[in-house]
């Protein structure tokens, strides 16, 4: 399975500085790594395990809702974050991708019809009541 890591989006001034910072927080949540008195950095032994994942074939994906202030920072999410798959979600209404031409960002298609994300979060839902009640 390939971990998917959300952010609660809740940020103040210094924007990329937080998101980073939750970023990480999160990969360690999800990686079971704790701070080691006598071993390495924790940071260290994270960057090992992210590039060993990204040699394997194993991505680790991070899902974003789309806001406004997110265009400004992507360049440098994606320098600060180089294993790490960005999932920008749009909802319904599509930013214009002129915004991101200088990112390394690109639109996933066939675009869904409206309603239809909808419908598969009901049949998702469902199902993982079924298998974990």
């Amino acid at each position: 399975m390939w971990p998917v890591i959300t952010l609660s989006e809740i940020y103040g001034e210094a924007t990329v500085s937080e998101i980073l910072a939750e970023v990480d927080r999160a990969l360690l949540r999800t990686f079971r790594l704790e701070e080691d008195p006598f071993g390495d950095n924790v940071a260290e032994r994270l960057d090992d395990l992210l590039k060993t994942r990204d040699e394997h074939g194993k991505p680790v994906f991070l899902l974003m809702r789309y806001q406004s202030y997110l265009k400004k920072f992507l360049n440098e999410l994606h320098v600060a974050l180089p294993r790490i798959t960005l999932f920008i979600l749009t909802g319904n209404e599509l930013p214009d991708m002129k915004d991101f031409e200088s990112t390394p960002t690109r639109l996933l298609e066939p675009l869904l019809e409206q309603g239809v994300e909808e419908e598969a979060q009901k049949d998702f839902d469902y199902a993982i009541s079924v298998i974990r009640p």
